[in-house]
């Protein structure tokens, strides 16, 4: 599975990419850093799953989902909130995020996701649950 993290910091990039290759069903982690590039990056490396750090800022990250789903509405995409807010949550739900993990208390979550992401993209009979919104 190709992985697009979309993040400004670069710490927080390679911890996620650190993570990320726990889960054994990723082939490529790319990192995008500036939006400008976010349309040719997903013409150009077809990524599966990506992922977006709401840090970002609340409103930039959620047009980056609407982006997304416009380029290419079968991307998965996972996003990390820094909040609980159950509004902003149902924000990036309505913007078209597939997934929403609050990046303190369930980010060891995200390989497992990965993993079962991946088993259902290969009919792997297993349930896929969504985390409580």
């Amino acid at each position: 599975m190709r992985v697009a993290i979309i993040q400004n910091s670069a710490i927080i990039a390679e911890r996620l990419k650190k993570v990320l290759f726990i889960s054994q069903a990723i082939s490529c982690i790319d990192i995008i850093t500036e939006s400008r590039s976010l349309k040719r990056h997903l013409l150009e490396n077809s990524p599966e799953t990506i992922i977006i750090e709401s840090g970002l800022d609340g409103k930039k990250s959620l047009q980056l989902v609407k982006q997304i789903k416009k380029i290419n509405s079968r991307i998965i995409i996972i996003v990390l909130a820094d909040s609980g807010d159950v509004q902003y949550r149902s924000y990036c739900t309505a913007a078209g995020a597939n997934f929403i993990l609050d990046i303190y208390d369930e980010f060891h979550q995200l390989p497992l996701l990965i993993n079962t992401l991946m088993r259902q993209k290969h009919n792997v009979k297993q349930p896929l649950h969504r985390t409580q919104q």
